[in-house]
């Protein structure tokens, strides 16, 4: 995490740059005989930064500006290992970290150049994932998805397009073949009546559910 404010003297010489005891990574920047911040290797390398070098206040700001981005590039990495993520994700979790909105918008920008992030291939392989998992209609897959953060507009194109009705019809079918013999009591009616329900619940619309039922219920 970013380093706590120092406000340099307008002689700031570093006194000591120490390897940090939890992160090999990481080291102490000392200036005058006070921790200044801390910094990631190649940050001090990129700088150069040694004992006794003297530090005005811009060229402070501009060491810690960049290591803030290094950071957030680092964990950006990390959560985008685990699982892919959508930008809105990425953004939530780097300002968790109180990061500036310029080095948010630097990471991003470099996250997308690198294509680790990319919203279109995200949207679609969540899609193709929650199509392949248990059964769910359009309305609640359109759902699910928005809570990741991607546009409106993004996930109706998509989801028409890769979730047609067929397919649609298809999962409405498999689910309800599952939960039909789960029904233990009731009439024909009754049953008809818990799989509507059970249908719309599931993200299916009236106009499917219906259907799906006339095949269950009206041969």
């Amino acid at each position: 995490m970013p380093s706590a404010e120092f406000i340099p003297d307008v002689k700031s010489v570093i006194t000591s740059v120490e390897k940090q005891k939890k992160d090999a990574d990481r080291y102490n920047v000392f200036i005058n005989n006070e921790f200044a911040f801390g910094i990631y290797s190649d940050s001090l390398v990129k700088f150069g930064l040694r004992k006794g070098d003297i530090l005005d206040e811009t060229l402070i700001e501009k060491i810690k500006s960049y290591d803030e981005i290094n950071f957030g590039k680092k964990v950006s990495i990390k959560y985008l290992a685990y699982k892919p993520r959508s930008t809105s994700s990425v953004i939530k979790k780097l300002r968790t970290f109180q990061l500036s909105q310029n080095s948010i918008d630097e990471v991003i920008n470099w996250l997308k150049s690198l294509n680790y992030l990319n919203d279109e291939v995200f949207v679609k392989q969540l899609i193709e994932s929650k199509i392949q998992g248990k059964p769910i209609g359009k309305r609640l897959l359109k759902y699910k998805i928005s809570e990741t953060g991607i546009e409106k507009s993004l996930i109706d194109e998509n989801v028409e397009n890769l979730y047609t009705e067929d397919v649609e019809f298809v999962n409405a079918k498999k689910l309800l073949k599952k939960y039909i013999p789960k029904i233990k009591k009731g009439d024909d009616f009754e049953k008809k009546k818990k799989c509507f329900q059970y249908l719309i619940s599931r993200g299916f619309n009236l106009t499917l559910a219906n259907t799906v039922l006339k095949e269950f219920f009206e041969k």
